[in-house]
């Protein structure tokens, strides 16, 4: 059976037909055939980006969907365990990956739970979606895999953050987190990063050599 069922097609104004135009031509949504049986189906969520008004986040409104889900634990960093990491750091840099839940391929058996009615017709995600509860848990779960190992180097959530006591520790930490990356496919928006500050903002915290 299906849920929160609204009228077909999905009333979209034009910026919000042109984002999803963009998920699907990325391979992050794709239609449902109309013979295919369908557990949930919602509406769609648009709302603009905290930090980018004129940009909008388009999503599935995951709230029935979620009742369903559990959801695991993970622990984020708080600002002790940051201190303590960059104690004695003097070069910093920060990175931001590029619509970093997307990154990630969604299990095709998970993908009927994520369906909502597009523009025109049913849509679905293949990419781990917003507004899920276990997303964000997931999320920090694979990128704390991601980077295991690695010296120099931390998250929360899709900001990362490279450090070092001098200029040649933190070149090494920078070069192996992108090494990393590319072995697992993963990119960082290069627009949103910041290479060998002497003092980065993070967490509400001012953070440098000081």
């Amino acid at each position: 059976m299906a849920h929160n069922q609204p009228k077909i097609p999905y009333n979209l104004n034009e910026k919000a037909k042109r984002e999803e135009l963009r998920l699907v031509e990325l391979g992050i949504i794709k239609a449902v055939r109309d013979d295919q049986p369908i557990t949930w189906c919602t509406n769609p969520v648009i709302a603009p980006k905290p930090h980018n008004p004129e940009a909008i986040r388009y999503c599935s409104d995951m709230r029935a969907p979620t009742t369903a889900i559990k959801r695991p634990v993970t622990e984020v960093p708080t600002v002790t365990d940051i201190k303590f990491k960059l104690e004695g750091a003097k070069v910093f840099s920060v990175l931001d990956m590029n619509e970093g839940y997307h990154q990630l391929e969604q299990e095709k058996s998970s993908r009927h739970l994520t369906t909502f009615y597009g523009s025109r017709k049913k849509m679905r995600y293949t990419r781990l979606n917003y507004g899920t509860i276990s997303a964000q848990d997931i999320f920090d779960k694979v990128m704390d895999d991601t980077i295991e190992g690695l010296s120099g180097v931390m998250h929360i959530r899709d900001d990362f953050i490279v450090f070092g006591k001098n200029s040649e520790k933190h070149d090494h930490a920078l070069q192996s987190l992108l090494q990393r990356f590319r072995e697992c496919g993963l990119t960082f928006n290069p627009k949103k990063c910041k290479f060998r500050l002497p003092e980065i903002q993070f967490y509400g915290l001012v953070f440098s050599g000081e």
